[in-house]
Formats: structure tokens, sequence, C-alpha cells
């Protein structure tokens, strides 16, 4: 369980690069205003996501670490 959440701490660090990313797109003008608003619309979805995986994840793994 600890390497899966160390999985998705990387995850969440590669998402942020990701949107760093599309912010530079879009200053160079490869991106427009709403299709970087479009893709981090999905970021923002996908971090909100990963940190509910990781904050059920830590209780999971203080739950097993306490029974013990």
């Amino acid at each position: 369980m600890k390497e899966f959440l160390r999985f998705l701490i990387i995850a969440t660090g590669s998402l942020y690069e990701l949107e760093t990313h599309l912010l530079i797109a879009t200053h160079l003008n490869y991106l427009n205003q709403e299709q970087t608003d479009a893709l981090t619309g999905q970021t923002a979805e996908i971090g909100r996501l990963l940190n509910g995986l990781k904050d059920n994840l830590r209780t999971r793994i203080v739950k097993l670490t306490t029974n013990y």
C-alpha cells in the first residue's frame, strides 16, 4: 500500500508539471484560452481524484499500523 501511495504522490507531481506545460503552451500561443481552460478543468478533476485516493489510502495505512 505504501508503494501505491508513493506512486500517487509522484502522479500528483506529474500533474502539476502538466499544468505548468499548459500555461507555457498558452503563453507561446500553442493553445488558446478556451483550450487551456478545458484542459486545466480536466487536470483539476484528476487532482481531486488523486487527492481522494491518497487520503483514503493514508487512512487505511494508519488503521493497519495502529491495529497491530
